[in-house]
């Protein structure tokens, strides 16, 4: 929330990344300030805000109906543990007994191209793709924190930014601007509405050129637009329509497009299943677009911590 991670892109908690290297130097009691950390170091320490507290009270007292029925509930971290017996059945059986030395080897750092055949194969059967989705175009990475850590990475400078409608998944703010010292620009939504053809908290083109030209009058260069479809935590899914905008107005700013579609197999609309990665409107293309789908297999397949 903005609450957590400060009023403004370049900002921690209401302070400035110069401001706490001047602080560490003036009064180290300030924000517990670490002498032995970096100031980039020391930021990430001041983010441990009210979420990780909380999820860290949560594995110190988790609920159990019969060991634990006063211990707490976490209502705050989606992880598919409905399909456990499922899982489990599958992955004790004779056939999943495989070790071979390459598994106990460095693979390529884009993930085994075994699994990434695999991944391509479930994928473009289930966003009913157009065309196959090619394996050497999967990277498989430990978690969306890393892939958004990557990507922030090598499409932004330092101190460039990218465009994200709000509220969104807290974690982009640790991966994009802790890890990549890249900015937030924010496209703030609302809750009201405003005319017959609205709903609460939607996403316009309009908001999106607010926002950027906003932050280009501060002089912030935007680099990327983030779509979380089906948006997180607002649980809004983008029509045909809206992602067809959304693209024309990354075209014509030059902006790379990050799409987050984690939930995209919890969706139980047939009439949303042509709007995720292989049905991604093909005819708003340039060269500057890079269309990037994130998709991660914890919310589909109990497994918590790969993304693709």
């Amino acid at each position: 929330s903005e609450a957590e991670y400060g009023a403004g892109a370049g900002s921690i908690m209401g302070c400035p990344m110069r401001e706490v290297k001047n602080r560490r130097q003036k009064n180290l009691t300030d924000f517990k300030i670490s002498p032995y950390l970096s100031a980039r170091g020391n930021i990430a320490n001041i983010f441990r805000g009210s979420t990780e507290e909380g999820y860290k009270a949560y594995h110190a007292d988790k609920y159990d109906e019969d060991k634990n029925p006063n211990g707490i509930i976490n209502f705050g971290t989606s992880e598919n543990k409905l399909c456990f017996d499922l899982m489990s059945k599958r992955l004790t059986q004779t056939d999943m007994n495989l070790m071979e030395p390459p598994l106990l080897q460095y693979p390529d750092w884009k993930g085994h191209m075994f699994l990434r055949e695999e991944v391509a194969r479930f994928l473009t059967y289930y966003c009913k793709a157009p065309a196959p989705l090619k394996a050497e175009n999967v990277i498989v990475l430990n978690g969306c924190g890393s892939l958004f850590s990557a990507l922030a990475t090598v499409l932004c400078d330092p101190g460039e930014a990218v465009l994200i409608a709000t509220p969104f998944y807290g974690g982009i703010t640790q991966s994009v601007f802790l890890y990549g010292n890249v900015k937030l620009v924010y496209a703030y939504l609302d809750s009201k509405i405003t005319g017959t053809s609205t709903r609460p908290f939607q996403l316009t083109v309009e908001k999106l050129e607010k926002a950027l030209q906003d932050a280009r009058a501060e002089g912030v260069t935007v680099r990327a637009l983030i779509l979380l479809n089906p948006q997180n935590p607002l649980g809004d899914i983008y029509s045909l329509s809206e992602l067809r905008d959304y693209l024309e107005f990354a075209k014509r700013h030059e902006l790379h497009v990050i799409v987050d579609e984690i939930y995209m197999l919890s969706v139980f609309d047939e009439s949303a299943t042509s709007y995720f990665p292989g049905h991604l409107p093909v005819t708003v293309q340039h060269d500057a677009l890079l269309r990037t789908c994130d998709w991660k297999l914890s919310h589909e397949l109990a497994n918590s911590e790969s993304a693709l």
